[in-house]
């Protein structure tokens, strides 16, 4: 049973044109402790007061006046604050029919005359117990999506701001375009630029197993590795990759690991250096073949055993030339006819942008999650990032 301290909070309405059966409910509820009740003797007037009053409980006559119970019940669960308040319907009603109808037009429970004092006050109990789980749990789900917005603002700070983004374009003559769309409130992506010296400058994506909170601390994890690991990354990056799998060995809950694009654009001599660790493979655009092609994404995750080694590979990145980086949502999203968007078929749409506009990052990226949405009908199932780099002629 409820403590009495809530049955005195608890607000019921009681409705019914029935003075004497006012009493007689009201004397019984009095019995169980309830004294904050509002009467009203017809559905109109019970309107009235639910909306000056909102109560926690609601006893409905269904045999009114002007307006009769089921006439009440659909008004009450057409406004937005009293649609979740319990309706108990104390009726003669004997037809099983009736009792449909009641349910119907948004009774939450059924009361048949002759009762009893405890049957009421037992009745009563329950819908306000109940009533008080349902606030506790949608308070608690309003905090829990306050928190969820408040994690996902922070993690798109880990990612580089529009501002970081111009300050390359300026200094290193990169353009560099992105998307990013989590499949829930926070994702398990994570891409990044990172400057290494006023010739070189680091480029990463990386991809952690799963969804929601536990792959999204995992960004935050390794974000805090990067960002003070610049010592490191002058190193070859297939080097890096394996300082990086032995640090996450150490952090990561056993069953996680990561799929990783780790690059490093030589300005100074025209080249891409990079290692990958079971990332999508990249797509790499050549202005003077006019022509798409994939690199090398493959390779043992981080964090799923030690001793691995990552090979360092290097391309010719010339002025006009463009890698575009993708997470598995772009290829591996299901389709209307349950088939899948294919990498081939991205290299198809990269080449044809890029070679009708080497500069047309923003439009590219654009097209793709067009391409996408359209391909899924708008359900995009898992964390979806795009990241595209141009390098600018002089």
């Amino acid at each position: 049973m409820l403590k009495p301290s809530v049955n005195d909070r608890s607000r019921i309405l009681l409705a019914d044109d029935s003075k004497i059966s006012r009493a007689v409910i009201t004397n019984f509820l009095a019995r169980g402790g309830f004294k904050n009740i509002d009467e009203a003797t017809d559905g109109i007037d019970a309107i009235e007061k639910a909306r000056l009053n909102p109560p926690d409980i609601i006893l409905l006559d269904i045999m009114m006046p002007r307006m009769n119970g089921f006439e009440f019940c659909r008004a009450i669960r057409e406004m937005e604050n009293l649609k979740e308040v319990p309706i108990l319907v104390i009726t003669a009603l004997s037809e099983s029919t009736d009792k449909s109808s009641a349910f119907s037009a948004g009774a939450t429970d059924l009361i048949t005359k002759p009762f009893s004092p405890e049957e009421m006050i037992a009745r009563v109990q329950v819908h306000l117990h109940r009533q008080s789980l349902l606030k506790q749990l949608l308070e608690y789900r309003r905090v829990m999506q306050a928190e969820m917005r408040h994690a996902k603002d922070m993690q798109l700070l880990l990612m580089p701001s529009a501002h970081q983004k111009h300050s390359v374009a300026k200094w290193y003559s990169i353009n560099v375009h992105s998307f990013f769309l989590a499949s829930k409130e926070v994702s398990g992506d994570l891409w990044g630029i990172k400057i290494l010296s006023k010739d070189k400058i680091a480029i990463y994506a990386l991809d952690f197993s799963g969804h929601g909170v536990g792959a999204a601390l995992n960004t935050f994890r390794i974000h805090a590795i990067i960002n003070d690991d610049s010592k490191n990354m002058q190193q070859d990056p297939g080097t890096y990759l394996c300082s990086l799998n032995d640090r996450l060995l150490q952090l990561l809950p056993t069953g996680q690991f990561a799929t990783m694009f780790f690059g490093v654009v030589d300005i100074k001599n025209n080249f891409l250096n990079y290692s990958a660790a079971g990332y999508t493979h990249p797509i790499f655009y050549s202005q003077e073949h006019g022509k798409a092609t994939f690199l090398n994404g493959s390779g043992i995750p981080l964090g799923v055993s030690d001793h691995n080694k990552y090979d360092t590979r290097s391309i010719p990145f010339h002025p006009l030339d463009s890698v575009f980086l993708y997470s598995d949502a772009l290829i591996e999203s299901e389709g209307r006819k349950e088939d899948f968007l294919n990498d081939k078929e991205v290299k198809k749409i990269v080449e044809k942008n890029l070679k009708d506009n080497p500069l047309s990052g923003e439009k590219l990226l654009a097209n793709l999650v067009e391409k996408l949405t359209t391909f899924t009908n708008d359900k995009i199932e898992d964390d979806l990032t795009l990241s595209l780099y141009t390098r600018r002629s002089e």
